[in-house]
Formats: C-alpha cells, sequence, structure tokens
C-alpha cells in the first residue's frame, strides 16, 4: 500500500517526531490548473516543443492541431493505433506536418496488447522542454498510461483537449432506444463487444488474500462495458462515478446515464453514487481522493476509467502516485466510426505540474 505515515526516532536521547502526509494528502494539496481555453498563444517553443497525439476517426482529433501553426521548433509524435481503422486520420495529420515543416515521429499502440504503451510513446519525446498530449482521439486507456508514464519521468507536461460539436447518442435516439423503460440488455450505442477486461503490468496492484475488492467505474450509455466489468470483476462494493456535462443541451446525459446502469447494477450489494465534471478534471480528482481516503485502507481498489477523457486524465494523475489501485479497461471489440461524435467544439488545455512521487 502506498500510504506514508509518521516516522519515530531517537536521537541524543530525545524523542523526535517527523511527520510525513500520506500521498493521496499531498496529491489532495496541489493547485490543480482549471480547463482552459486553448489558443495559438498558449503553445511555449522556448527550448522546443513536442505534440502527442492520436489520428483517430473523430472530427475533433485534429482539431487542436492548427494552434500549433507552423515552427521548426515542434516535433509531432503520431501514435498510430492498431488494428487500424480505415477512417483514422493519420494521414491528414502526416500531411499537416509536411505543410507546416515540423518534424513528424510515428509509433505503434496494439489496443489489444496495450502492455507498455505509455513508456514507449514517452520514450519518443526526446529533450523537448514543452510536452503536450492532445488526449481527444486517444483511448482512455491510453490517456491513463501515457499520463502515468510522464509522471514517472518528471515530465511536466500539458494536456489539450478539444470537445465534439455533437455527441451520439442525440437525446431522440436515446428516448427511442431506451428511454421507454422496457430495455433488458445491455445497450451499444457507440461500439460493440468487448474484446477483454485489460489490466496492463504497468498498472496494477498486488491483491491481499481476503480483501474485499471495490470498482470504481464511471458509468456512460455504454452499458455493454458496465455489464462486462461486473462479470469480469465481480466486486463486493462499487462506487459508480457519473459524469456531469458542461454544455445545457448534453445535462440530459447524466439521468440517462444513471437509468441505464441502474438496470446492470441491479441485485449488486453495496452501490454508491458520486457525481463529477466530465470536463473539470479536477472535481473527478477530490472525488477519487475521497474514496481512497476512506474506503483503502479496507478494500482493493479497482477504477475503470470508462467516462470522459478528462476523467481519464484524473485517473492517470491519482494512479501515477497512488500505486495501489489498479486500473481496468473493458477493450471494445468495435468502435462505430460512423455514428460517435461530429465537428470540434471548443479546445482547452490544462498544465499538470510535476509531481513527486515518493519511492
Amino acid at each position: 500500500m502506498d500510504r506514508d505515515r509518521g516516522i519515530f526516532s531517537m536521537h541524543n536521547e530525545e524523542r523526535r517526531i517527523e511527520v510525513v502526509s500520506r500521498a493521496d494528502e499531498r496529491l489532495a494539496s496541489v493547485r490543480w490548473d482549471l480547463p482552459r481555453y486553448f489558443g495559438s498563444t498558449d503553445v511555449e517553443h522556448d527550448g522546443g516543443s513536442v505534440l502527442v497525439l492520436c489520428g483517430g476517426f473523430e472530427d475533433r482529433a485534429l482539431g487542436a492541431l492548427s494552434s500549433f501553426g507552423a515552427t521548426k521548433d515542434l516535433t509531432v509524435v503520431l501514435v498510430r493505433y492498431r488494428p487500424e481503422y480505415q477512417s483514422n486520420k493519420d494521414d491528414a495529420v502526416r500531411r499537416w506536418a509536411r505543410e507546416s515543416g515540423v518534424k513528424l515521429r510515428e509509433c505503434s499502440y496494439d489496443r489489444q496488447s496495450p502492455a507498455g504503451g505509455g513508456e514507449e510513446i514517452v520514450g519518443h519525446l526526446g529533450t523537448a522542454k514543452h510536452v503536450y498530449v492532445d488526449v481527444s482521439g486517444m483511448s482512455r486507456l491510453l490517456v491513463v498510461q501515457v499520463v502515468v508514464a510522464l509522471v514517472r519521468a518528471g515530465r511536466p507536461f500539458t494536456i489539450v483537449y478539444a470537445e465534439a460539436d455533437e455527441y451520439y447518442p442525440t437525446e431522440s435516439e436515446f428516448r427511442e432506444r431506451a428511454g421507454g423503460g422496457q430495455h433488458d440488455r445491455s445497450v451499444d450505442f457507440l461500439s460493440s463487444g468487448i474484446f477483454e477486461v485489460a489490466a496492463t503490468p504497468e498498472l496494477g496492484s498486488v491483491a491481499m488474500l481476503g480483501e474485499a475488492t471495490r470498482l470504481v467505474v464511471f458509468p456512460s450509455m455504454e452499458t455493454v462495458q458496465m455489464k462486462n466489468l461486473l462479470q469480469e470483476v465481480q466486486p463486493t462494493y462499487v462506487d459508480a462515478i457519473y459524469g456531469l456535462w458542461p454544455r445545457d443541451q448534453d445535462r440530459w446525459r447524466c439521468a440517462a446515464a444513471k437509468q441505464l446502469n441502474a438496470r446492470e447494477l441491479q441485485g449488486q450489494t453495496g452501490v454508491s453514487e458520486h457525481e463529477a465534471s466530465t470536463l473539470d478534471y479536477t472535481d473527478t480528482l477530490r472525488v477519487l481522493l475521497g474514496i481512497y481516503a476512506e474506503r483503502s485502507m479496507f478494500d482493493r481498489m479497482l477504477v475503470a476509467p470508462i467516462g470522459s477523457k478528462m476523467q481519464a486524465v484524473a485517473v492517470g494523475i491519482v494512479r501515477s502516485v497512488l500505486t495501489d489501485l489498479q486500473v481496468v479497461y473493458p477493450t471494445p471489440q468495435e468502435l462505430k466510426a460512423d455514428h460517435y461524435t461530429k465537428g470540434v467544439g471548443p479546445v482547452h488545455h490544462v498544465r499538470v505540474p510535476e509531481i513527486v512521487r515518493r519511492r
């Protein structure tokens, strides 16, 4: 368990006490940067910069590129997904890099064999002074892996995130398919099937015999993920953190996720509900650290980051320091690339400070 305690020692026949805070308390005391709108004036090139991104299939995967502009001081690290989706925008990233005159490096990430993916990506960063990570086109698991690898490497970095203009399902779609109360099977609006519940070695933990299992999960309207997690993990307790969407037109999604997942959680004992912003990751940090402070002494804690990308950023920050948390992720077999999100909304950024990890 990664918990620091007070240290007692004898010195010159006089007892002294050195008080050392717990790791979760240190995290809770950090003054975190809040999400702000991102523009070209926010890009720092002094000493060189590197931008890590995935050319995903969503429009917003390329939403932040224009803010960086053409500069010889920028290096782009393009993460190619395997298996490859034909609709991915890797070629568009290559074309932008070529036309902008920036350096381009490429690496692969196998979503069906993801172990070590974060460390491999960090290995392509070189000595750049400023590291930007555009999470808009990344899977939630990759977001966690990259954040953990950067913190372990002692690299301060900036998260860049583009919202979409339109998210699926629409409210009318949801009402048509699942709003009538007759739904009795898992919903797969955006994906279908589960390849496996991934638990990579670098995000694992040591299970103690006889410990209760507490699953901390971010329920969405993809209830097939929740159903699979409950079957595979068989938790003793569940903490469900539902997302609060920032825009008025999306606020219905929190209640919709609760409605759908209530059916999946039916019969599960020890369920607690929480709410946290899908954009302001500090909200998620607060909830996660609260659960950890109250229950980590008693339960083995597993976290499934299947909510928003910025909630996954918070999971990565917490897991980079609290190493007794285990991250699990139900990898979809197929993503419905033509029915996911549309357009590019506001682009945000947050600077993540260097986090001191007690080893």
